[in-house]
């Protein structure tokens, strides 16, 4: 079974439901699917500088997940 530890700019592309990240996901299985703490921090980071109603809706999106 493999596993992949996803980037930054990977998480970025999923949100954004681009490059059919969302079906390749889902074909490897969400479990299989790891974020590292650094990546953590900088999507954290690159939300915190954005205008605060798209960082609203794209909280609400990723609690959906």
């Amino acid at each position: 079974m493999s596993r992949y530890l996803l980037d930054t700019n990977i998480c970025v592309h999923f949100l954004k439901a681009e490059h059919d990240l969302v079906a390749k996901i889902n074909a490897v299985g969400l479990r299989n699917c790891f974020i590292s703490e650094l990546t953590i921090a900088e999507m954290l980071y690159g939300l915190a500088k954005c205008e605060p109603t798209y960082a609203v809706q794209q909280r609400q999106y990723i609690t959906q997940l």
